[in-house]
C-alpha cells in the first residue's frame, strides 16, 4: 500500500509462499519499468520469517530500505490493516474458491471497488482514482455491481449535460455588475459561485484578493453602477 494514496497493489498468489517465490516478488515489486515500488524510499514490513535477508536486499540494491516495525505492533501499520480486514469480511470470507484463478479475480474485482468506488475518509471522503462520471449531474442514474452484487456503485451515466462546475461557472458569469467605466464588480454571489466552480464551499481570502485583482474595483466607482447585465 501507498500510504500517502492508499493506493494498493496485488503482488501475487499462491499456495506455498517459499523463498523463491517471495524473491520473486520482491523483483518484481522493485522493477525499474513498471515495478509498484518506483521512486519509493521506505517499505514497511512486519517480521514474517518470508521477508527474509535475501528479500531485504534485492529491496536495498533498488534503493528501497526495508522497515522492519517491532514484534505485535499492528497499531504501526493502521492503514494496510484496515484494508486486510475490509478485503476480508467484505470478500474472502463471503465467497467459496474453486482454485487460485478464482481468487485472484475476486481480488482484482475488490480492489476495481476500492481504487475508483469507494470513499476514503482518510482522504476526505475522496477516490483514489475517480471515474469520469464522478461530478455528472445530469444522466440516468445506475448501479454498477461487482462480487456478483455484494459490492455495489451508483453513479450517473455520462452524458452531454454540463458538468456541477461548468454550470456553477456559466452561473458565474451572468452575475456581473458593470461599472461607468466598464470594469466588471464581483458581487457576493458570483464569488460564491466561483467557489462552487472551484470545489469550495465559501470563498477563501486567497481566492477573495485573486478576484479583487482582478475586478480592480474602487469604492469610489459603486456610485457609477449602471446596470446589471444577465446575458
Amino acid at each position: 500500500m501507498e500510504l500517502a494514496t492508499r493506493r494498493v497493489h496485488f503482488a501475487d498468489s499462491t499456495a506455498n509462499p517459499d523463498e523463491p517465490w517471495i524473491l520473486q516478488v520482491a523483483r518484481n515489486v522493485s522493477d525499474a519499468e513498471d515495478g509498484f515500488l518506483q521512486e519509493k524510499k521506505y517499505l514497511l514490513m512486519e517480521r514474517d520469517t518470508k521477508f527474509s535477508e535475501a528479500f531485504r536486499f534485492i529491496l536495498e540494491q533498488t534503493g528501497v530500505k526495508a522497515v522492519r516495525l517491532p514484534p505485535r505492533s499492528p497499531n504501526l501499520n493502521p492503514n494496510l490493516e484496515r484494508f486486510m480486514r475490509s478485503i476480508q469480511e467484505e470478500c474472502l470470507e463471503r465467497i467459496i474458491f474453486f482454485g487460485e484463478k478464482s481468487l485472484q479475480n475476486a481480488v482484482a474485482d475488490f480492489l476495481a471497488h476500492y481504487h475508483q468506488e469507494r470513499n476514503h475518509q482518510g482522504l476526505n471522503n475522496q477516490l483514489i482514482q475517480p471515474g469520469n462520471e464522478v461530478g455528472c449531474i445530469t444522466g440516468d442514474v445506475a448501479c454498477r455491481e461487482r462480487l456478483g452484487g455484494m459490492l455495489s456503485y451508483s453513479y450517473r451515466q455520462q452524458s452531454a449535460g454540463p458538468t456541477y462546475s461548468e454550470m456553477a461557472q456559466d452561473n458565474a458569469s451572468k452575475l456581473e455588475v458593470h461599472t461607468g467605466n466598464g470594469s466588471p464588480f464581483f458581487t457576493k454571489a458570483k464569488m460564491r459561485a466561483l467557489c462552487l466552480a472551484a470545489g469550495k464551499r465559501s470563498p477563501t481570502p486567497s481566492l477573495s484578493s485573486e478576484i479583487a485583482s482582478l475586478c480592480q474595483f474602487q469604492s469610489s466607482e459603486r456610485e457609477h453602477l449602471l446596470d446589471v447585465r444577465v446575458s
